[in-house]
């Protein structure tokens, strides 16, 4: 972690001490026509002591933060347990809708357990990659599980938790008995049926010779950054208050404008595209397709035709066709025994942007096709 840290200051200090790097470690391409001012700058250039003085140093509490990798003998781990039997309990509330009941997969989402002796299938039969017969590593599966999932509420899990989840995939896979409970100390005891088929390790790091990618460095002909616009953003998505001076709102809307100064629609004088004033229906709808992409459509898919049983269609849905209580209701505060979860975390504004698309898209067409802030914020 110190290291990449220590790379990443040398990466972004490049630029301004590129004239310093030259003088400590030598160049072959003169500079005595240089300015004096150029002169000064590079002459007996010395880094100030413990780094580079650009930035302030991390401290050990903004390091843990980031530093919440797990390696494959089980360094990062933090303490905790979980049994196979508590893991049964959460996955079937946490996991089962997407991946089933027994880790078979549910529609196009991932299946985790079986598979064993199929990764040499050829012909109709393809290999089936799951925890048990092809990835390498219990840590692989432990730190996923807590960044990502479950996949409606990433990073939600305890370390009780997700230990306890592991477990009980692991179960599934048939490589512990249900009576096992994992904890960091017998972590690093459980080992894949194709570890030994990744590349080989010394002292606990991956021994693979490979370069990172085959392309070679591009440093002629690059376009200069300041010739780079951006002309569109995710609408209510992409922060661009540092495009503008003066706009501090944590979102804007496409055209990368504060959404309070936009009065009226109006035509944009690039590509002849409409701005609605910021509380109209159609501003609304056009914010509310970008927050639903984000956070809706992996589930009840794009065009709102849902996924199976698991993932209701929103398309001509009584729920978002009819009284805007319960639409609200339960996007704000989910549905309990289903995959559905609450959306509490996003603003009242983007709440209702998003309800207002749903009643609007795909041919909806709502009695009350419109919420407002306000009536979100009275479900609170």
């Amino acid at each position: 972690m110190y290291r990449f840290l220590s790379l990443v200051v040398l990466a972004a200090a490049f630029g301004s001490a590129v004239y310093g790097f030259i003088s400590v470690f030598g160049s072959s391409h003169s500079y005595a026509d240089s300015s004096a001012q150029q002169d000064h700058k590079t002459q007996d250039y010395k880094p100030p002591a413990g780094g580079l003085g650009i930035g302030d140093p991390a401290s050990p509490e903004q390091i843990a933060g980031w530093d919440i990798d797990v390696r494959p003998d089980g360094l990062g781990l933090p303490e905790g347990s979980g049994s196979v039997e508590e893991g049964e309990k959460l996955y079937e509330v946490q996991c089962a809708y997407c991946h089933g009941a027994f880790g078979e997969g549910e529609g196009r989402w991932p299946v985790l357990a079986g598979g064993e002796g199929s990764l040499s299938a050829t012909g109709e039969d393809r290999p089936l990659k799951t925890i048990g017969s092809y990835w390498p590593y219990v840590s692989t599966l432990w730190d996923y599980t807590r960044r990502a999932m479950p996949f409606t509420a990433p990073m939600s899990l305890s370390a009780d938790e997700t230990y306890a989840i592991t477990a009980y995939v692991l179960h599934l896979n048939d490589l512990v008995d249900y009576d096992y409970v994992l904890s960091k100390s017998n972590f690093s005891d459980i080992k894949l049926p194709n570890e030994a088929n990744f590349f080989p390790q010394s002292d606990n790091y991956y021994d693979d010779s490979r370069p990172d990618t085959s392309n070679t460095d591009c440093m002629s002909d690059c376009r200069n950054p300041t010739d780079i616009k951006v002309t569109s953003a995710i609408a209510g998505l992409t922060p661009v208050s540092h495009f503008k001076e003066g706009v501090d709102s944590p979102a804007a809307t496409h055209s990368g404008e504060d959404p309070t100064e936009i009065s009226a629609v109006a035509k944009s004088s690039e590509g002849g595209h409409t701005r609605h004033a910021p509380d109209s229906k159609e501003a609304q709808i056009e914010e509310g397709e970008g927050i639903y992409k984000s956070n809706c459509a992996a589930c009840h898919q794009a065009g709102g035709e849902g996924l199976g049983s698991t993932f209701p269609a929103l398309k001509g849905s009584e729920i978002v066709l009819g009284a805007i209580a319960a639409h609200i209701d339960i996007i704000l505060n989910g549905k309990a025994g289903t995959a559905m979860t609450g959306y509490a975390r996003l603003t009242d504004r983007e709440l209702a942007a998003v309800i207002t698309y749903q009643r609007n898209a795909w041919g909806n067409s709502a009695v009350v096709d419109q919420v407002t802030p306000e009536q979100v914020a009275a479900w609170r």
